[in-house]
């Protein structure tokens, strides 16, 4: 039986079933993309973005 492959040959061997990492020892990815965002927020919290723009423009007719 030959499954689809990116080589034109087949080695016949069945491959490894990845291994899983342990749960406790890994973060969530959320949980972590969600820290390195806040860090890169507060290191660049001084630059001027649209986002940032936006925002002071409507504060600035609310006031």
């Amino acid at each position: 039986m030959k499954t689809p492959s990116t080589s034109k040959h087949w080695s016949g061997s069945i491959p490894k079933q990845h291994e899983l990492l342990d749960e406790e020892k890994t973060a969530e990815f959320s949980v972590w993309l969600e820290d390195e965002l806040a860090a890169l927020e507060a290191e660049f919290k001084s630059y001027v973005t649209v986002g940032s723009l936006c925002q002071e423009i409507k504060q600035g007719r609310q006031s």
